[in-house]
């Protein structure tokens, strides 16, 4: 069999067609000449594994990615491995982005079939420029509603998946540093400076809304990540709540807001390490079970000592107190339900949802929908009916990467939380297997809210079907 040689040739972004596969990355916006620190942390966190080509103090220099520093004047991206094929495999939806973010030249790979419609594109480049000119409003006309909303859930669901990839590496560094803030404060040092401004970088780089989706499908520990997507959810839905609700928004900003919430655990930096990190599940009424419970007042008074504002104090003091303060399970005792303020009921929901949809090496973790049903059916028992009912707006029945099955038999990842006043049960998917189950290499979107015929017949652990591969299955999907 004679295999078909690929041509290399460089192509602007306007130029990048279906099909392509790009080799290099060679050009760039004045963005990245040089680079501010947002630009370079883009760059690290996406093109891991890859070379760049960059000049620095006046030098040209070919380094490993990873060595990218701020102020650098990047050149070329090289030496792309076959796990950024994301990044690497040209479609529109790619397209559109990369010529969002700057990056405007490429070197390319072509067979035989691009390289001559390339070259028919050329010879026809006068022609269509007339055309354009005399029909271009003709043209406008020519694209269907129907095409353009199309267009438009792709966007939201590829917009979604780039998020929950970019966010992951800040998701990774901040859970490194709320263990080492911890270890401090059980050193005798309460200090919060790194994680403050670390959290700072992540609502100015990150989406809270895709770390949201990320921790469904990506592992985390029991304490540390678990303080991070506690953050991450409880920003990404307070504000959307009091919006609806009209109430006062008791927080200056949005730092604190992530702050207040992530925060709520470190009493648990005055716990021995050993019982923090045992995988080991202790009885009710063990002693290392009535150790953890005194988490809550550790973490008052730590935050306190720090002089943090008094709701986020509540927060941390409150979190595990019950609508029926007279519960096992509701803690510190001695407590007034009237006296948990509505921001950190709120939290109390966040916090066990984590808990359950949260991959840990030792336990069977829950699918978002299932942790959803489960906590609905606790709302107005152990849970404030009034706050839960807005976080399940927010949330949706079936959150942002939760994996179903529809009616047809194919699967598919959720990719939007349907608007106040549409049915939650009708959500954007994104289909990755079809209902022959085959996995699919281009992936298409169903809005059920208009597929008569199609409706979700059930949830799925996304780990259950795909393993630790369930995150690298997200990201990998591209609507078109």
């Amino acid at each position: 069999m004679t295999v078909k040689k690929k041509k290399q040739t460089e192509v602007s972004v306007n130029d990048l067609k279906d099909g392509m596969i790009i080799a290099a990355y060679t050009s760039f916006s004045s963005d990245y000449r040089p680079m501010d620190k947002s630009t370079s942390d883009f760059i690290r966190h996406n093109f891991r594994n890859t070379r760049a080509i960059i000049r620095r103090t006046g030098n040209k220099q070919d380094i490993p990615i990873k060595f990218l520093k701020t102020g650098d004047e990047l050149l070329r991206i090289h030496s792309l491995p076959p796990t950024l094929k994301k990044l690497m495999f040209v479609n529109k939806a790619l397209a559109k982005e990369l010529k969002k973010r700057g990056m405007i030249g490429f070197q390319v790979n072509l067979n035989k079939r691009i390289a001559d419609e390339s070259r028919r594109d050329i010879d026809l480049k006068e022609l269509i420029k007339q055309v354009e000119q005399t029909s271009e409003k003709k043209s406008r006309k020519g694209l269907s509603v129907i095409q353009e909303k199309r267009q438009q859930k792709a966007d939201i669901a590829n917009k979604l998946i780039s998020k929950v990839s970019e966010s992951l590496e800040y998701r990774r560094e901040a859970t490194a540093l709320v263990e080492n803030t911890m270890d401090l404060i059980r050193k005798g040092k309460t200090s919060i400076k790194e994680i403050k401004l670390f959290t700072k970088s992540i609502l100015k780089n990150a989406s809270t809304d895709a770390m949201t989706a990320l921790a469904g499908l990506k592992h985390s520990d029991h304490i540390y990540s678990h303080c991070v997507d506690v953050g991450a959810i409880y920003q990404s839905t307070y504000a959307k709540i009091i919006e609806k609700k009209r109430v006062r928004n008791v927080f200056q900003n949005q730092f604190d807001v992530f702050m207040g919430a992530l925060l709520h655990d470190m009493g648990k930096s005055k716990i021995p390490k050993e019982i923090i990190d045992s995988t080991e599940h202790y009885e009710r009424n063990s002693r290392a079970t009535q150790i953890l419970r005194s988490h809550p007042i550790f973490g008052a008074e730590i935050l306190a000592k720090m002089n943090m504002p008094n709701s986020i104090i509540n927060m941390t003091h409150h979190h595990h107190v019950k609508l029926d303060t007279a519960m096992l399970s509701s803690y510190p005792t001695g407590v007034d339900f009237k006296d948990v303020m509505f921001e950190t009921r709120l939290l109390s929901i966040v916090d066990v949802y984590q808990a359950l949809v949260g991959k840990r090496e030792y336990k069977r973790s829950w699918s978002p929908p299932s942790t959803m049903r489960y906590l609905d059916a606790l709302a107005g028992i152990e849970y404030d009916l009034r706050v839960w009912e807005p976080f399940l707006q927010t949330m949706g029945i079936y959150p942002k990467g939760s994996l179903v099955k529809l009616s047809d038999s194919s699967l598919g990842f959720v990719m939007n939380v349907p608007r106040p006043g549409q049915n939650l049960e009708k959500p954007l998917v994104a289909i990755i297997r079809d209902s022959r189950g085959e996995d699919l290499t281009h992936h298409d979107i169903i809005d059920l809210s208009v597929e008569k015929g199609v409706k979700i017949a059930k949830d799925i652990d996304s780990q259950e079907i795909f393993g630790d591969n369930a995150l690298e299955v997200f990201t990998n999907i591209s609507v078109s």
